[in-house]
């Protein structure tokens, strides 16, 4: 049996959309062993597992096993904008590649996971940790690993409700204004150097985007008086994380917002729970159990 821990992720942070992504300290456990008949996953897994298969047929690699079955210890909360479904998809491939003796070099499996993801601004820190900028060219996946500072922290603001990618991506419009392109481009510098030093002013300016968050913060029940109140009573950085519907806040770690918002939420908010997590650092961890 092959044992995976995946960190969770939260990715677009702001002006970073489609393309930045942070790891952290959030986890799901994934084990993955032989078995002797097929057996029915979650849709997601099967789709990974199939992916990896056929991948397998294409290369004429023999299988070494012809079922696996997988079952998951899930931290991570599902269609809630902090990447379960990578971590589902990294811990999948991984997983029986392991099992199956590493047919596959990591390059290969990274193409696997990116084209069932879609885009790997998850998929990339889910397995490499740490604060990532990832894009596609020419159908290779090119990255950066920027520093982030020590002092961070980041408070998760997890609603008990769900909204799908599908969703959130339906609330995108079909063209984008120049000006509001511009406004982009322009803070991503500032949200990189401000992760970098813990300039929070920085980063409050970089997560200050125009392309896909006031589109999105509507679907997300109290999402536009929270930030408001974040931004009122802490004047600290705010964003939706990937899809939503999770809101994310940064801060120092020696601040005293985390057992505030946690006391604020309990009378305003109670359906609301609160993490306070560290960022990932390292790649995801694969062990062999006997």
């Amino acid at each position: 049996m092959i044992k995976v821990i995946v960190p969770s992720t939260t990715a677009n942070i702001g002006t970073g959309f489609d393309t930045m992504g942070l790891a952290l300290g959030l986890y799901n456990t994934f084990y993955v062993k032989k078995s002797s008949s097929k057996v029915k996953h979650d849709p997601l897994i099967d789709l990974t597992i199939d992916n990896f298969l056929s991948y397998l047929d294409q290369k004429g690699i023999k299988k070494k096993y012809e079922y696996v079955d997988i079952t998951v210890n899930n931290d991570v909360p599902i269609s809630r904008g902090l990447g379960s479904s990578a971590t589902c998809i990294v811990g999948v491939l991984w997983g029986i590649n392991e099992l199956y003796d590493s047919p596959l070099t990591e390059k290969e499996l990274l193409e696997i996971g990116i084209e069932i993801e879609g885009h790997p601004d998850n998929i990339v820190p889910c397995l490499y940790g740490g604060f990532k900028s990832s894009i596609m060219s020419k159908d290779k996946c090119l990255t950066i690993d920027h520093p982030i500072c020590e002092e961070l922290q980041f408070i998760s603001l997890i609603p008990n409700f769900t909204l799908s990618t599908k969703d959130s991506r339906d609330a995108l419009p079909g063209k984008l204004e120049y000006k509001d392109a511009v406004h982009n481009i322009s803070r991503i510098p500032f949200l990189i150097e401000g992760f970098a030093t813990g300039n929070l002013d920085m980063i409050k300016a970089g997560v200050e985007d125009k392309i896909h968050q006031p589109y999105r913060i509507g679907l997300i029940e109290n999402g536009k008086e929270i930030m408001k109140l974040i931004d009122k009573l802490y004047n600290l950085p705010i964003f939706i994380s990937g899809a939503g519907p999770t809101l994310m806040v940064v801060a120092k770690n020696d601040s005293h917002v985390y057992n505030e918002l946690r006391e604020t939420f309990k009378s305003k908010f109670p359906d609301w729970d609160i993490k306070q997590l560290e960022v990932h650092k390292g790649s995801i961890t694969i062990e062999r159990m006997e």
